[in-house]
Order: structure tokens, then sequence, then C-alpha cells
């Protein structure tokens, strides 16, 4: 067994009361494994086999992969705030909240705040605003009531079928926030579905995304201990993204080197010319 007596060794500091050293050593043996030569999937099954996992899963954002593996949704919004306070054990609560401020954690938690601040910002401007999300009520929440009409919230499950009629009958859009769209689909379904929406923008209108750096810090205990493995893409592959689509892109990434962003818009030349 290759990584039996690491997972000994992460066990040990835990019991006697170094989480933070612990946590922060599997973290990096993981990222290592994926990065390097080791098998990751070699390192996920020995350690399903250990009772360092039985441990983990006292962690509820671990608990909860555990319970609901086809629900990454759910599982992002708690790794990006706080523990749910009932049947939590004591041991559970410090993992979390060790594994809540993992860098990729505070990355994807900082994603979320942006994307209401882009949102409350341009709603106070009175753009016409859609959000495509996986869960676009709570990000236009923030809103406490007031008046929202000039937001229209699309499923992204549904996303395809509602971008093409929003084409059709809401015609232009100032901006649109996407803020899981690059986690959940590879360069052609996205080219599929970024045409629609260039199809919706104004004049000066814009598409913003933003994704998963590929082997960002956490990335093996993202895909090992919380069972998420969401697509990552980097500035190259959102180039070639926004070139395939026919509008143009502009990104940066974030402080924690985790979030590569990206703003799409159509090049004035198509919009004049009526290609988009």
């Amino acid at each position: 067994m290759l990584y039996t007596r690491f997972y000994d060794q992460v066990l040990t500091e835990i019991n006697a009361g170094k989480v933070h050293e612990g946590i922060n050593q599997l973290v990096g043996m993981l990222d290592a494994v994926g990065l390097g030569s080791g098998s990751l999937a070699q390192a996920k099954r020995e350690l399903r086999g250990h009772s360092l996992c039985q441990m983990l899963l006292e962690d509820p954002s671990v608990a909860a992969a555990e319970a609901r593996p086809n629900e990454p949704d759910a599982r992002v919004r708690m790794i990006g705030g706080t523990a749910p306070s009932d049947d939590i054990s004591s041991t559970g609560r410090r993992l979390f909240e060790v594994t809540s401020d993992l860098t990729f954690a505070r990355a994807l938690r900082q994603r979320r705040e942006s994307f209401g601040l882009k949102l409350s910002n341009a709603w106070r401007q009175g753009q016409k605003i859609c959000v495509l999300a996986s869960d676009g009520c709570s990000l236009v929440r923030q809103l406490r009531g007031a008046d929202s009409s000039n937001i229209t919230i699309i499923d992204i499950e549904e996303a395809s079928d509602a971008i093409c009629l929003a084409a059709q009958t809401s015609p232009f859009f100032d901006l649109i926030l996407a803020p899981d769209l690059l986690d959940r689909d590879a360069t052609p379904a996205l080219s599929e579905i970024l045409r629609p929406m260039a199809a919706c923008l104004g004049a000066h209108g814009s598409i913003v995304v933003a994704a998963l750096m590929p082997q960002h810090l956490g990335a093996g205990w993202r895909s090992a201990c919380l069972n998420w493995d969401p697509h990552c893409h980097d500035e190259g592959a959102l180039a070639k993204l926004a070139a395939s689509a026919g509008l143009t892109a502009r990104t940066y990434r974030d402080e924690t080197d985790c979030i590569v962003w990206c703003e799409l818009k159509v090049p004035p030349r198509a919009h004049d010319k009526g290609v988009i």
C-alpha cells in the first residue's frame, strides 16, 4: 500500500489536536500525487479503506460528498458557506473550520461574492441582466426584495432551450452572469451554449464567467475527498472557447491563483453586420 503510512501520520496529527497541520499535509500530498507520476485513483482507493476516511467523514462537506455524490452544486455552496449547526461532532467542526479555509475553498467563496457584487452594481445602474446558474435565485436574493424586474434568471439545467427563447423574447441584455457554467461543461458543449448567449447581448453587453484553473491548489483534495471533478480551464482554453463562439475574451486570475475570470463580448463589427 503506497499511501497507508502517510495516512497513518495524518491521522496521528489530527488525533493529537493538530488538525490544521494534518489537513494541510493531506492536501499537499494529494496535490502532489495528482501533479506527479503517482496515481490519484489509487490514493483515493487507499484513503477510502483507511480509518482516516472515517474521521474525515465527520466534516460535513466530506459527509455530503459521500451521501450525495451527484449533487456537486449543494456541496460547492457548503464549501463556500458555513457548517450546518446540527449533528456535528467537535472533531467535525474543527475539520470544517480548516477545510473551508483551504485556498481553493476561499477562491470559490470569493468567486461567489464577486458575482454578487457584479450583479448588485449592474442592478444599481439599471442594466438589463441575465443570471444563468444552478442557484441564480440565491444570488438575486441579496437585493433583499428590491425591484428585480430587470433581472432574468435561467436555470443552468435548462440553459440551451431557455437561452434560445430569451434571445427571441428578451434581447438585449447588458450583462449575463454565469457563475458555474464553466464547471459543468467542456469546450465543445460550451460553444453551443455561448452562441445563443451572444445573440442576447446588447452592443456593449458582456458575458462574465469564471473557472477553476487546471491543477489549482487543493485539486487533489477536491477530487479525493469532495468527490467533485469539475471541468477546469486556463486562459488559452477560454480564448479558444471565445473564438469558437465568435466572441472576444478578456481574462484575469484571482488573488488565490485558483480562479480565472473571463469577460466575453461581441466584436463591434459583428454587431454592425448583424452576424450575432
